[in-house]
């Protein structure tokens, strides 16, 4: 799972700019490459894409990242202007919610 979130991470973006190499990240061959990296014995803390359109198992991210974060923010907005918002997080042992309606909130 942690090999298809880095590799997630890495080609992550909006197709109207960014044109992922998706034939590639599903293809048997780039799992073939990609399997040999799995410890069944400790599971790896780094973060390690790789880079399917060149078929090699790792790549430097291209970006800094802190692979100790664990929190995703996702904004969508459809053609009729509704948004939706979404930061899924851990908030801690006690998280709070906003009175029944089930939203987490962070406490202040």
């Amino acid at each position: 799972m942690k090999l298809g979130f880095a590799d997630r991470d890495e080609h992550y973006a909006d197709p109207e700019f960014v044109k992922a190499p998706m034939k590639e990240l599903l293809s048997d061959r780039y799992t073939l490459i990609r399997r040999p990296l799995i410890d069944m014995k400790k599971a790896s803390l780094d973060l390690r894409p790789g880079d399917p359109a060149a078929m090699k198992a790792l790549k430097t991210p291209t970006a800094v990242r802190d692979n100790h974060a664990g929190t995703t923010t996702m904004c969508v907005i459809d053609r009729q202007g509704n948004v939706i918002a979404a930061t899924p997080s851990g908030l801690g042992s006690r998280p709070a919610v906003a009175g029944d309606t089930g939203i987490f909130t962070a406490r202040g």
